[in-house]
């Protein structure tokens, strides 16, 4: 009876063997399907991603070469002009003349950037320059118009009706 026993003995732990690497050779199975779908999810929001970035990216050339473009009509449009335009920080310095405001004056360009507006004011209309400045500086207005004098290179004086607006950057 012992015999018979050992006889069958392995057939059973073949048998179980078997089964169990069935099993197992299943799970396994089952993990890649699941590990393989995981990155197959990754894999998709990763192009999703790489796809919304690579439209974010055109969006912003396009954005920017129309700035550009822009930006070089408002210069030639200032470049052309028939009126003196100049661009100035609120405490009177200025930055970008126009060549119509240079020839008005009878200064260059390199000239006037080293000047204040003060500077080449009259005298006599300084003060109120100086306070309307200040205004603009509180935020109490945005824009005033007003009839002032230049002194121009040459030493004439120059009548202009001047109006000055406050241009607020991106930044504020």
């Amino acid at each position: 009876a012992r015999a018979a026993r050992l006889d069958g003995a392995p057939h059973a732990c073949a048998g179980l063997f078997s089964v169990l690497g069935l099993a197992a050779a299943a799970r396994l199975g089952a993990l890649l399907l699941i590990v393989t779908g995981r990155a197959r999810r990754i894999e998709q929001a990763v192009d999703e991603r790489t796809a919304a970035l690579r439209h974010e990216v055109g969006e912003r050339r396009r954005t920017e070469e129309a700035l550009r473009a822009s930006e070089q009509q408002l210069q030639a449009i200032l470049d052309s002009a028939r009126v003196g335009i100049v661009k100035t920080d609120l405490d009177g310095r200025i930055l970008k003349p126009n060549p119509a405001y240079g020839r008005l004056l009878g200064y260059s360009e390199a000239e006037l950037r080293q000047r204040s507006v003060g500077q080449i004011t009259h005298p006599d209309d300084r003060l109120e320059d100086m306070q309307l400045l200040q205004s603009m500086k509180r935020g109490e207005c945005d824009v005033f118009r007003r009839e002032k004098r230049y002194l121009a290179k040459d030493g004439r004086v120059i009548h202009a009706q001047l109006t000055v607006a406050l241009l607020r950057d991106a930044e504020g």
